[in-house]
Protein backbone atom coordinates (compact mmCIF):
# COMPACT_ATOMS: atom_id res chain seq x y z
CA UNK A 1 0.00 0.00 0.00
CA UNK A 2 1.02 3.63 -0.44
CA UNK A 3 1.23 4.80 3.16
CA UNK A 4 3.63 7.71 2.77
CA UNK A 5 1.85 9.61 -0.04
CA UNK A 6 4.75 9.38 -2.47
CA UNK A 7 2.72 7.57 -5.19
CA UNK A 8 4.94 4.48 -4.80
CA UNK A 9 3.82 1.32 -3.11
CA UNK A 10 5.45 0.28 0.16
CA UNK A 11 5.63 -3.32 1.31
CA UNK A 12 4.37 -4.08 4.80
CA UNK A 13 5.89 -7.40 5.85
CA UNK A 14 5.46 -9.51 8.98
CA UNK A 15 8.41 -11.69 9.89
CA UNK A 16 8.25 -14.63 12.27
CA UNK A 17 10.38 -17.50 13.52
CA UNK A 18 9.97 -20.25 16.04
CA UNK A 19 11.95 -19.73 19.24
CA UNK A 20 14.44 -22.27 20.43
CA UNK A 21 13.27 -24.65 23.12
CA UNK A 22 14.60 -22.67 26.07
CA UNK A 23 12.50 -19.63 25.06
CA UNK A 24 9.17 -21.37 25.57
CA UNK A 25 6.29 -21.85 23.16
CA UNK A 26 4.99 -19.46 20.51
CA UNK A 27 6.85 -17.50 17.87
CA UNK A 28 9.05 -14.44 17.59
CA UNK A 29 7.48 -11.85 15.30
CA UNK A 30 8.15 -8.39 13.95
CA UNK A 31 6.74 -6.07 11.30
CA UNK A 32 8.64 -3.86 8.87
CA UNK A 33 7.74 -1.31 6.21
CA UNK A 34 9.97 -1.54 3.13
CA UNK A 35 10.09 1.70 1.15
CA UNK A 36 11.37 1.96 -2.41
CA UNK A 37 13.87 4.81 -2.44
CA UNK A 38 16.13 5.45 -5.41
CA UNK A 39 15.43 2.02 -6.83
CA UNK A 40 16.14 0.01 -3.69
CA UNK A 41 13.94 -1.08 -0.80
CA UNK A 42 15.04 0.07 2.64
CA UNK A 43 13.55 -0.56 6.10
CA UNK A 44 11.59 2.64 6.77
CA UNK A 45 9.83 1.40 9.92
CA UNK A 46 10.20 -1.54 12.28
CA UNK A 47 7.65 -2.48 14.94
CA UNK A 48 10.29 -3.53 17.46
CA UNK A 49 13.68 -1.83 17.65
CA UNK A 50 16.67 -3.69 16.14
CA UNK A 51 18.48 -5.67 18.80
CA UNK A 52 15.57 -5.37 21.21
CA UNK A 53 14.40 -8.27 23.31
CA UNK A 54 11.65 -10.23 21.59
CA UNK A 55 9.17 -12.28 23.55
CA UNK A 56 7.43 -15.35 22.14
CA UNK A 57 3.86 -14.68 21.04
CA UNK A 58 1.02 -17.01 20.22
CA UNK A 59 0.28 -15.26 16.93
CA UNK A 60 2.42 -13.17 14.58
CA UNK A 61 2.24 -9.41 14.57
CA UNK A 62 -0.77 -8.73 12.35
CA UNK A 63 -1.56 -5.89 9.98
CA UNK A 64 -4.94 -4.51 11.02
CA UNK A 65 -5.44 -1.80 8.41
CA UNK A 66 -3.72 0.61 6.03
CA UNK A 67 -6.62 3.07 5.99
CA UNK A 68 -6.47 6.79 6.63
CA UNK A 69 -6.92 7.28 10.38
CA UNK A 70 -6.07 10.93 10.93
CA UNK A 71 -8.01 12.38 8.00
CA UNK A 72 -5.03 13.75 6.07
CA UNK A 73 -5.89 11.74 2.95
CA UNK A 74 -2.91 9.39 3.29
CA UNK A 75 -2.91 5.80 4.40
CA UNK A 76 -1.83 4.98 7.95
CA UNK A 77 -0.59 1.64 9.21
CA UNK A 78 -2.32 -0.08 12.14
CA UNK A 79 -1.00 -3.37 13.48
CA UNK A 80 -1.76 -5.63 16.42
CA UNK A 81 0.61 -7.49 18.73
CA UNK A 82 -0.94 -10.44 20.56
CA UNK A 83 0.67 -11.78 23.72
CA UNK A 84 -0.78 -14.69 25.66
CA UNK A 85 -0.40 -16.06 29.15
CA UNK A 86 -1.73 -19.33 30.50
CA UNK A 87 -5.38 -18.29 30.22
CA UNK A 88 -5.69 -14.87 28.56
CA UNK A 89 -4.45 -13.13 25.43
CA UNK A 90 -3.84 -9.38 25.39
CA UNK A 91 -4.12 -7.44 22.15
CA UNK A 92 -2.04 -4.29 21.71
CA UNK A 93 -2.87 -1.85 18.91
CA UNK A 94 -0.21 0.36 17.32
CA UNK A 95 -0.78 3.00 14.65
CA UNK A 96 1.87 4.85 12.67
CA UNK A 97 1.71 7.60 10.06
CA UNK A 98 4.22 8.98 7.60
CA UNK A 99 5.27 12.60 8.08
CA UNK A 100 7.83 14.14 5.73
CA UNK A 101 9.16 10.74 4.75
CA UNK A 102 9.50 9.40 8.30
CA UNK A 103 7.12 7.20 10.21
CA UNK A 104 5.80 8.55 13.53
CA UNK A 105 3.61 6.84 16.09
CA UNK A 106 -0.01 7.90 16.47
CA UNK A 107 -0.43 5.67 19.52
CA UNK A 108 1.66 5.67 22.73
CA UNK A 109 4.99 3.86 22.51
CA UNK A 110 3.56 0.85 24.36
CA UNK A 111 0.37 0.90 22.28
CA UNK A 112 -3.29 0.66 23.27
CA UNK A 113 -3.90 -2.67 24.97
CA UNK A 114 -6.72 -4.71 26.43
CA UNK A 115 -7.25 -8.34 27.37
CA UNK A 116 -9.37 -10.31 24.88
CA UNK A 117 -10.06 -7.21 22.84
CA UNK A 118 -12.16 -6.78 19.73
CA UNK A 119 -10.69 -3.92 17.70
CA UNK A 120 -12.64 -1.60 15.43
CA UNK A 121 -12.60 1.92 14.04
CA UNK A 122 -15.34 4.53 14.00
CA UNK A 123 -15.95 8.17 13.20
CA UNK A 124 -18.65 8.89 15.74
CA UNK A 125 -18.41 12.67 15.45
CA UNK A 126 -18.14 12.75 11.64
CA UNK A 127 -14.96 14.84 11.58
CA UNK A 128 -13.14 12.52 9.17
CA UNK A 129 -10.76 11.28 11.88
CA UNK A 130 -11.25 7.69 13.00
CA UNK A 131 -11.44 6.67 16.64
CA UNK A 132 -9.84 3.40 17.73
CA UNK A 133 -12.28 1.26 19.72
CA UNK A 134 -11.30 -1.67 21.96
CA UNK A 135 -14.05 -3.85 23.44
CA UNK A 136 -13.56 -6.74 25.85
CA UNK A 137 -11.35 -6.73 28.92
CA UNK A 138 -12.12 -10.21 30.22
CA UNK A 139 -9.48 -12.42 31.85
CA UNK A 140 -9.72 -16.19 31.63
CA UNK A 141 -8.41 -17.19 35.06
CA UNK A 142 -10.38 -17.75 38.26
CA UNK A 143 -8.06 -15.36 40.12
CA UNK A 144 -9.41 -12.45 38.07
CA UNK A 145 -12.55 -12.53 40.20
CA UNK A 146 -15.84 -10.95 39.19
CA UNK A 147 -15.71 -9.16 35.86
CA UNK A 148 -17.63 -7.04 33.41
CA UNK A 149 -16.56 -6.03 29.94
CA UNK A 150 -15.86 -2.50 28.81
CA UNK A 151 -15.45 -0.47 25.64
CA UNK A 152 -12.62 2.05 25.43
CA UNK A 153 -12.69 4.71 22.72
CA UNK A 154 -9.43 6.45 21.84
CA UNK A 155 -9.56 9.73 19.92
CA UNK A 156 -6.76 11.60 18.22
CA UNK A 157 -5.65 14.50 20.42
CA UNK A 158 -2.95 16.52 18.75
CA UNK A 159 -0.54 13.95 17.35
CA UNK A 160 -1.44 10.98 19.58
CA UNK A 161 -4.47 8.86 20.38
CA UNK A 162 -5.70 9.28 23.96
CA UNK A 163 -8.49 7.64 25.92
CA UNK A 164 -11.67 9.63 25.34
CA UNK A 165 -14.34 7.42 26.89
CA UNK A 166 -14.78 4.18 28.82
CA UNK A 167 -18.18 2.50 28.92
CA UNK A 168 -18.71 -0.53 31.15
CA UNK A 169 -21.19 -3.28 30.48
CA UNK A 170 -24.27 -3.28 32.73
CA UNK A 171 -24.01 -5.37 35.88
CA UNK A 172 -26.43 -6.38 38.65
CA UNK A 173 -23.63 -6.55 41.26
CA UNK A 174 -23.70 -4.09 44.15
CA UNK A 175 -19.90 -4.15 44.14
CA UNK A 176 -19.68 -2.64 40.65
CA UNK A 177 -22.27 0.02 41.50
CA UNK A 178 -20.02 1.08 44.40
CA UNK A 179 -16.94 1.05 42.14
CA UNK A 180 -18.77 3.31 39.65
CA UNK A 181 -19.57 5.75 42.46
CA UNK A 182 -15.90 5.62 43.50
CA UNK A 183 -14.88 6.75 40.02
CA UNK A 184 -17.12 9.80 40.29
CA UNK A 185 -15.58 10.55 43.69
CA UNK A 186 -12.04 10.20 42.27
CA UNK A 187 -12.95 12.67 39.49
CA UNK A 188 -13.97 15.24 42.12
CA UNK A 189 -17.66 14.96 41.23
CA UNK A 190 -18.65 14.69 44.88
CA UNK A 191 -22.36 15.45 44.61
CA UNK A 192 -22.74 12.95 41.77
CA UNK A 193 -20.78 10.40 43.80
CA UNK A 194 -22.98 10.89 46.87
CA UNK A 195 -26.07 10.38 44.75
CA UNK A 196 -24.57 7.27 43.13
CA UNK A 197 -23.69 5.70 46.50
CA UNK A 198 -27.19 6.44 47.79
CA UNK A 199 -28.83 5.02 44.67
CA UNK A 200 -26.74 1.86 44.88
CA UNK A 201 -27.76 1.26 48.48
CA UNK A 202 -31.43 1.87 47.65
CA UNK A 203 -31.47 -0.48 44.65
CA UNK A 204 -32.82 -3.78 45.91
CA UNK A 205 -32.13 -5.50 42.58
CA UNK A 206 -28.36 -5.32 43.06
CA UNK A 207 -26.90 -8.60 44.30
CA UNK A 208 -23.79 -9.80 46.09
CA UNK A 209 -20.86 -11.55 44.41
CA UNK A 210 -20.84 -14.27 47.04
CA UNK A 211 -17.10 -13.88 47.57
CA UNK A 212 -17.31 -12.53 51.13
CA UNK A 213 -19.20 -13.09 54.34
CA UNK A 214 -21.24 -10.01 55.30
CA UNK A 215 -20.54 -8.64 51.82
CA UNK A 216 -23.63 -6.45 51.54
CA UNK A 217 -23.13 -5.05 55.04
CA UNK A 218 -19.46 -4.27 54.35
CA UNK A 219 -20.21 -2.58 51.01
CA UNK A 220 -23.09 -0.65 52.55
CA UNK A 221 -20.92 0.57 55.44
CA UNK A 222 -18.24 1.73 53.03
CA UNK A 223 -20.75 3.47 50.74
CA UNK A 224 -22.40 5.17 53.72
CA UNK A 225 -19.03 6.50 54.92
CA UNK A 226 -18.11 7.74 51.44
CA UNK A 227 -21.50 9.43 51.07
CA UNK A 228 -20.85 11.51 54.16
CA UNK A 229 -17.31 12.25 53.03
CA UNK A 230 -18.56 13.36 49.61
CA UNK A 231 -21.13 15.65 51.23
CA UNK A 232 -18.39 17.31 53.27
CA UNK A 233 -16.06 17.60 50.27
CA UNK A 234 -18.88 19.23 48.33
CA UNK A 235 -19.13 21.99 50.95
CA UNK A 236 -21.93 20.55 53.06
CA UNK A 237 -21.98 20.13 56.81
CA UNK A 238 -21.34 16.84 58.55
CA UNK A 239 -24.34 14.55 58.49
CA UNK A 240 -24.09 12.11 61.36
CA UNK A 241 -26.54 9.80 59.66
CA UNK A 242 -23.68 8.96 57.31
CA UNK A 243 -21.36 8.01 60.20
CA UNK A 244 -23.30 5.30 62.04
CA UNK A 245 -22.40 3.62 65.32
CA UNK A 246 -20.10 0.62 65.10
CA UNK A 247 -21.73 -2.65 64.07
CA UNK A 248 -19.83 -5.55 65.58
CA UNK A 249 -18.04 -7.54 62.91
CA UNK A 250 -18.50 -5.03 60.06
CA UNK A 251 -15.00 -3.73 59.42
CA UNK A 252 -15.96 -0.84 57.14
CA UNK A 253 -18.12 0.69 59.87
CA UNK A 254 -14.90 1.50 61.70
CA UNK A 255 -14.15 4.03 58.95
CA UNK A 256 -17.07 6.11 60.19
CA UNK A 257 -16.41 5.59 63.87
CA UNK A 258 -12.78 6.66 63.37
CA UNK A 259 -13.57 9.64 61.16
CA UNK A 260 -16.47 11.21 63.07
CA UNK A 261 -14.76 11.98 66.41
CA UNK A 262 -11.58 13.11 64.65
CA UNK A 263 -13.53 15.51 62.47
CA UNK A 264 -15.65 16.74 65.37
CA UNK A 265 -12.49 17.50 67.37
CA UNK A 266 -10.58 19.25 64.56
CA UNK A 267 -13.18 20.41 62.02
CA UNK A 268 -10.54 19.53 59.44
CA UNK A 269 -10.92 16.98 56.64
CA UNK A 270 -7.21 16.29 56.45
CA UNK A 271 -6.85 15.54 60.15
CA UNK A 272 -9.89 13.27 60.12
CA UNK A 273 -8.72 11.44 57.00
CA UNK A 274 -5.27 11.01 58.51
CA UNK A 275 -6.90 9.28 61.48
CA UNK A 276 -8.77 6.98 59.07
CA UNK A 277 -5.63 6.14 57.11
CA UNK A 278 -3.72 5.38 60.31
CA UNK A 279 -6.58 3.11 61.39
CA UNK A 280 -6.48 1.29 58.04
CA UNK A 281 -2.69 0.93 58.25
CA UNK A 282 -3.05 -0.70 61.65
CA UNK A 283 -5.58 -3.19 60.21
CA UNK A 284 -4.31 -3.37 56.63
CA UNK A 285 -4.51 -7.14 56.18
CA UNK A 286 -8.12 -7.26 57.36
CA UNK A 287 -9.15 -4.42 55.04
CA UNK A 288 -7.38 -5.97 52.05
CA UNK A 289 -9.17 -9.26 52.66
CA UNK A 290 -12.56 -7.55 52.79
CA UNK A 291 -11.77 -5.72 49.54
CA UNK A 292 -10.33 -8.65 47.59
CA UNK A 293 -12.53 -9.20 44.51
CA UNK A 294 -9.90 -10.54 42.08
CA UNK A 295 -7.01 -9.01 40.18
CA UNK A 296 -9.26 -7.74 37.38
CA UNK A 297 -10.67 -5.20 39.84
CA UNK A 298 -9.21 -2.19 41.67
CA UNK A 299 -6.65 -2.95 44.36
CA UNK A 300 -7.59 -1.65 47.82
CA UNK A 301 -5.85 1.69 48.33
CA UNK A 302 -5.96 3.24 51.79
CA UNK A 303 -4.95 6.66 50.41
CA UNK A 304 -8.03 6.73 48.18
CA UNK A 305 -10.50 5.70 50.90
CA UNK A 306 -10.11 9.08 52.62
CA UNK A 307 -7.93 11.16 50.28
CA UNK A 308 -8.07 14.61 51.85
Amino acid sequence: ADIDADADMELVVTLSAEPEADHGFGIFSNLVVLDNRAGAFIVAFESAPPGGEYYPELAPVAVRSVDDLNGDGNGDLTYVVTTCGASTCTHTVHAVSSVDGSFVRLTPDDGLFMATADISFSDADGDGVLEIVLSGGYFGSVGAGVQRGRTETYALSGERYELAETVYEPSDLLYFAIIDADRLFDEGRYLDAAQAYTAALADGSLVETGLHENERAELSAYATFRTGLAQLANGGSILYAYFPADDLGILNNTLSTTFAPAYEASGDLHSACLAVRNHIAANEDAFREVWEYGYANPVFDAENVCPF
